[in-house]
């Protein structure tokens, strides 16, 4: 009856009861509050809207900018048939007929600021955003792909010898880890969110006592 806050029934004569009786009671006030509060901060926060699409990020508000990279230029004009990506680069990217091209740095940090989206590789993009972002901006990006991977191998002469050596060298690689231990090494891992979830700061009159 003590945690659920009913008071005792056992009225205890002896000083050191009602001091552990005192102490109980205490205990209980300092549970409720502790648990009320993080009800009504879990309550309160709620996770951002994340864009995942193109056309998402097309239909948004965010401005766009883009690194100047040849391969990134030649993609969006072969994408013709991509109605969204057409539209991102005659709306958002191309503004008045004039490319937005960015520095890494510069479009980081207007990324930071707010309101923008900017596209550049990942071996450029993750070491800025994990010296200039704190925990709570990192779980609050979101990541589009915008150049689709493409799948890339060795080339060789037709009914080559070498087929088979090459092809059980690359099993082995994969195998032992080597392939694993280059991606490593070579290219930088994403920022994480370290943060299990988000909290609220709330005051008296959030705590129902």
């Amino acid at each position: 009856s003590i945690f659920a806050q009913q008071g005792s029934a056992i009225l205890p004569a002896h000083l050191g009861c009602r001091l552990i009786v005192l102490n109980l009671l205490i205990l209980s006030i300092l549970l409720y509050n502790y648990y009320t509060s993080s009800l009504v901060s879990s309550l309160l926060s709620s996770k951002p809207t994340m864009l995942t699409t193109i056309r998402e990020l097309y239909e948004s508000n965010l401005k766009v900018g883009i690194e100047q990279q040849p391969y990134t230029i030649t993609y969006i004009i072969q994408q013709k048939n991509d109605v969204y990506i057409q539209k991102l680069n005659s709306t958002k990217i191309y503004e008045s007929e004039v490319p937005n091209f960015l520095a890494p740095e510069v479009g980081i940090d207007m990324v930071k600021n707010g309101g923008f989206a900017y596209h550049t590789t990942v071996e450029t993009a993750y070491p800025l955003l994990a010296r200039t972002f704190d925990q709570e901006s990192i779980c609050d990006l979101a990541e589009i792909d915008f150049v689709t991977p493409g799948v890339v191998g060795l080339t060789l002469q037709k009914r080559s010898e070498y087929t088979e050596l090459f092809q059980i060298s690359l099993v082995m690689m994969r195998v032992r880890g080597i392939i694993k231990r280059a991606k490593n090494f070579w290219l930088p891992k994403k920022p994480e969110c370290l943060l299990g979830s988000r909290v609220v700061s709330v005051g008296a009159n959030e705590l129902f006592l």
